[in-house]
């Protein structure tokens, strides 16, 4: 083993979160989140250079829906003894933990997410000054609450990914007692995701007859078609005209066999010869 960092800037401290991002726009990025240094925590630590070097995160606060503040600490309330996973595209969630509040409120049941940090590296285009400190200042990333889940509120438990970028939670220990539990996330952000959701209620759709197929709409095309050019070679057969135009066509001159205007000028015509 060899150190990287000896003294991190933020407090000593257990219990806390910690992830690694696969993906995304920060690839390797490493986040702290929250603990406990002898009281509870809700900052979060980011390190862009594999631990060596590490910046507490400010984070945007809505108010009352009407304005935003800027604050190094995130929109959780204090806690520790929870875990922090992220999907492929470094989009975290966090879920439950234990805080400071009074009695059964102290097992959080919270699940909380933040997004993939914003990619920094701009096109030429894209930048409007020559201070790149100007053109990749963004608007901190802001924490939102995800959902309600049905588990009880825990803390000691474990969480992970699955392939499809769905979270799960395991076990832990709520009010009750120690659980052995295990549940996953209904609802993911992960796009891959959502088509497999899409294919998957296509084929059954499919079998019940609800969804066409491919060679049933291709079908159902070619007759649409095929019914367009009879409809256009009626038109044609039909058409009135001066010259010689088809077999059903009505005109002045020789106009074919089936024509009683030519058979009445044979007729005629014959006549004359005889006469």
């Amino acid at each position: 083993w060899s150190p990287l960092t000896l003294v991190a800037p933020w407090t000593a401290r257990h219990s806390f979160a910690f992830v690694r991002l696969s993906g995304g726009s920060r690839p390797g990025r490493l986040y702290v989140l929250g603990g406990e240094d002898g009281r509870r925590l809700h900052d979060v630590w980011a390190s862009d250079d594999g631990g060596r070097t590490w910046s507490v995160m400010t984070f945007t606060h809505t108010r009352e829906q009407r304005f935003s503040v800027y604050e190094e600490r995130a929109s959780w309330t204090p806690r520790a003894s929870f875990p922090a996973v992220a999907d492929k595209d470094g989009f975290l969630t966090l879920t439950a933990g234990a805080t400071d509040e009074e009695g059964d409120a102290s097992y959080s049941a919270e699940v909380w997410q933040l997004p993939t940090p914003a990619d920094e590296d701009l096109e030429w285009y894209e930048r409007k000054t020559k201070d790149d400190r100007l053109n990749t200042a963004a608007v901190p990333l802001e924490w939102s609450l995800a959902s309600s889940p049905p588990w009880t509120g825990r803390y000691g438990h474990a969480a992970f990914i699955d392939d499809e970028g769905v979270p799960h939670i395991v076990g832990g220990e709520d009010k009750e007692g120690l659980k052995n539990d295990l549940w996953k996330m209904t609802m993911s952000f992960d796009v891959n995701n959502l088509q497999a959701i899409y294919e998957r209620t296509k084929e059954q759709a499919m079998g019940l007859g609800l969804f066409g197929d491919g060679e049933t709409d291709t079908a159902d095309a070619s007759e649409e078609a095929s019914s367009q050019n009879g409809t256009g070679n009626g038109l044609e057969n039909n058409t009135v005209g001066n010259g010689t135009i088809g077999n059903d066509s009505v005109g002045n001159g020789t106009i074919g066999n089936d024509s009683s205007n030519g058979s009445n000028l044979t007729d005629l015509g014959n006549g004359l010869e005889n006469n």
